[in-house]
């Protein structure tokens, strides 16, 4: 048995991800994004990582994560700075 269960911890961030408020077009660019990490060949800590920031960004976000502006990035990184994900 893995001693940190990320394949759990994986799952429990995709349900949470597929239960958001935010829109289905961004849960499906957030879960196409974990694909593309495991093919460039992340380690699953450093997915479930990334996971947990892009469904913060999502729910902080106020548009569509695939249309955002110039002006949209300043404003999460800005929250992102302030924020505990900026670790």
């Amino acid at each position: 048995m893995a001693l940190y269960n990320y394949d759990r911890k994986l799952t429990a961030a995709e349900i949470k991800i597929e239960n958001a408020a935010y829109s289905e077009n961004s849960k499906k660019l957030i879960l196409r994004f974990e694909k593309f990490l495991f093919v460039e060949g992340l380690s699953k800590a450093r997915v479930l990582k990334y996971l947990s920031q892009m469904n913060a960004v999502a729910e902080w976000a106020d548009f569509e994560l695939d249309s955002a502006t110039k002006e949209d990035i300043e404003y999460i990184v800005g929250i992102v700075a302030r924020s505990d994900l900026a670790d």
